[in-house]
């Protein structure tokens, strides 16, 4: 999809979630499925790690996940 940043058009892979979903943190399993992708794809990672920290930060939640030592980005 082609999408505007920095008043720029470019091409980017969007993830809209459902409406009326709360915000969670997505499971490990979730998360490395996403990962995979975005390296099968060559894009950089950071941009997910960024995303999903960011995510969380506005919503006051913790990314702590018990079977990867407590961190899952």
């Amino acid at each position: 999809m082609k999408v505007k940043v920095d008043k720029k058009t470019v091409n980017a892979m969007v993830y809209i979630m459902n409406e009326g979903r709360p915000l969670e943190q997505p499971s490990c399993y979730y998360y490395s499925t996403i990962l995979e992708g975005y390296q099968s794809a060559g894009f950089d990672v950071e941009y997910l790690r960024r995303a999903v920290e960011n995510s969380y930060k506005k919503d006051g939640v913790t990314l702590e996940n018990e079977s990867n030592g407590g961190k899952l980005v």
